[in-house]
């Protein structure tokens, strides 16, 4: 049974800051090298957006999305009571802040 806490789903990188799918892919295995980021970036036309956890695990109507900074956005969701459990990890949001105060003035 899952706890209804919220797990991080994907991690969206914003185009152009990113340029490339390897660019977003490194960024958030740095961010967040504890989770297990198998390297599936689905891109459109405005971001890259890395999967941390298959959406399919996921209860559909628990999404949200959380702004780091105008080029980082993680969704996060509750797993589905019949979801296999899986290894999370607690998000430390005091940790990735440092995010939105490392890009240029004209990027925040």
């Amino acid at each position: 049974m899952n706890n209804n806490k919220l797990i991080l789903h994907a991690i969206i990188m914003h185009k152009p800051f990113f340029k490339t799918k390897e660019q977003a892919l490194n960024k958030a295995i740095e961010m967040f090298p504890n989770e297990h980021i198998k390297g599936f970036v689905r891109e459109t036309s405005e971001s890259w957006r890395v999967r941390v956890i298959p959406k399919t695990k996921f209860d559909e109507t628990s999404y949200i999305s959380k702004v780091l900074n105008n080029n980082i956005t993680i969704v996060l969701g509750k797993l589905k009571d019949s979801a296999p459990p899986v290894a999370t990890h607690y998000i430390d949001f005091n940790k990735i802040k440092k995010y939105k105060s490392s890009l240029p003035k004209t990027m925040v």
